[in-house]
C-alpha cells in the first residue's frame, strides 16, 4: 500500500471512530428536543449541539463506506455481482433483518414506542423499509445495501465521466428529494438525499478526489458550516436543502483534512474499542438509550450530566453486549462471519 492509500485508510478508521461517537450524541440529545421520542427541556446549547452534529454526521458516515467500497474495489474484491451480494447480505442485511425483528421490535413493543404487530412489521417496515418510526437507525444499514448494489451497477457508467458532473447530478437530485414527497417504501427518500455523500467517498476512495490539508480552508469551511447550520431551518425548501448539502459537504471535507493530518488518539484503549466494536455500538446504542429515557435515569442531575451519562453508559453497555453476542457465537447480530468471530476470539 502507498502511502497516500495508508493515509486516507488511517484518516478512514478515524472518521468511523469518531463518527460513531457523534451518532450516539446526536441519538441522546435528539431526545431533548420537541419533536423527540420521549420529549424533555432541552436549552440553547443542547439544541445548537444537536444541530451541528445533525448537519453533517449521517453524510460523513456514509461516505467512509463509499470510500471503503471503492478501496476494495481497487483491490479486485467484489469482482462480480454474487460476491458483492453475498458479502453485503452477511454484513448489513442479515443484522438488519435479525436485530430489526428479535431485539428492537421486542423493544419498541415493551416501552410503547410502537404498536405495530409483528407480521405487519415484518414486512412493511422490515421488507418494504417504510418507516414510520419503526426502523429507527436501521434505515441506514437498508440504505446502505442499496446504495452498494446501485454503485456497483453503474460504476462503469459513472467512472466515464468527469468527477464533478457527476457530482453536480447527484447534488441536484439531493436537493430534489428534499422538495417531492416520495413515496415512502424502500427507503427511497433517504437513498436519494444521501446518495451524493456515498458517491463523494467513492471518488476519496479511488482518489478522483484528494482532500489536501490547509489551515486556512478549514477554517473557512468550518465558519461556512457553522453558518449553514445557523441559516438552513430559517430558508425555504429549496434553499434549506441547498444550504444543508452544501453544509454537509463542508464538515466532510473539514474531517477529512483533520484526521489526515492528526492521529487524533489512534492506537488508544478507547480508540480501538470503538474501532472494533464499531457495528455493535452503532446497533445496540440506541435501545440502551431508550431503555434509560423510558425510566427517566439520571434526571434529577440536570440535562447535562444526565446526557453525558447516558452517551457514556451507551457506550460501555453496547460494547460489553457486542463482546458477549461473539461470545455466545451470534455475531450475525452484528454482521460478523463465523471466520471472523473466531480470529477475533482469538487475538
Amino acid at each position: 500500500m502507498n502511502t497516500k492509500q495508508n493515509n486516507i485508510s488511517k484518516a478512514l478508521n478515524s472518521i468511523k471512530v469518531y463518527t460513531i461517537f457523534l451518532v450516539v450524541i446526536g441519538h441522546v440529545l435528539v431526545n431533548y428536543c420537541p419533536s423527540g421520542t420521549f420529549p424533555h427541556h432541552g436549552s440553547f446549547i443542547t439544541s445548537w449541539i444537536y444541530n451541528i452534529i445533525y448537519s453533517f454526521h449521517m453524510p460523513l458516515f456514509i461516505s467512509v463506506s463509499g470510500a471503503v467500497y471503492a478501496i476494495c474495489r481497487n483491490k479486485g474484491k467484489y469482482s462480480n455481482w454474487k460476491s458483492l451480494i453475498r458479502s453485503k447480505w452477511s454484513r448489513v442485511l442479515i443484522p438488519y433483518i435479525t436485530f430489526g425483528l428479535f431485539i428492537l421490535f421486542p423493544t419498541l413493543r415493551i416501552l410503547n414506542i410502537n404498536d405495530d404487530n409483528i407480521l405487519n412489521y415484518s414486512l412493511s417496515t422490515i421488507l418494504l423499509g417504510k418507516d414510520g418510526g419503526g426502523l429507527k437507525h436501521l434505515w441506514y444499514l437498508y440504505v446502505l445495501f442499496e446504495m452498494f448494489v446501485i454503485t456497483y451497477g453503474i460504476e462503469k457508467i459513472i467512472n466515464k465521466y468527469n468527477v464533478y458532473y457527476v457530482l453536480f447530478t447527484f447534488m441536484c437530485i439531493t436537493i430534489a428529494a428534499y422538495s417531492i414527497q416520495l413515496p415512502t417504501m424502500f427507503q427511497l427518500n433517504m437513498l436519494l438525499r444521501y446518495y451524493l455523500f456515498f458517491i463523494i467517498g467513492y471518488y476519496i476512495g479511488r482518489g478522483n478526489i484528494k482532500i489536501k490539508n490547509n489551515i486556512i480552508i478549514e477554517l473557512l469551511l468550518i465558519i461556512a458550516g457553522l453558518a449553514g447550520c445557523y441559516f438552513m431551518y430559517q430558508l425555504p425548501t429549496f434553499w434549506c436543502s441547498l444550504v444543508s448539502t452544501t453544509t454537509a459537504i463542508c464538515f466532510m471535507i473539514v474531517a477529512y483534512q483533520v484526521c489526515q493530518k492528526y492521529s487524533l488518539g489512534s492506537g488508544s484503549f478507547i480508540y480501538n474499542c470503538i474501532l472494533k466494536d464499531g457495528m455493535g455500538i452503532y446497533l445496540f446504542h440506541v435501545i440502551i438509550i431508550y431503555i434509560l429515557f423510558y425510566f427517566d435515569i439520571f434526571a434529577n442531575y440536570g440535562i447535562y450530566i444526565q446526557s453525558g451519562l447516558i452517551v457514556l453508559i451507551s457506550f460501555i453497555s453496547s460494547i460489553i453486549t457486542t463482546r458477549f453476542v461473539r461470545l455466545i457465537h451470534c455475531g450475525f447480530l452484528i454482521g460478523e462471519l463465523k471466520q471472523k468471530i473466531n480470529k477475533t476470539s482469538k487475538s
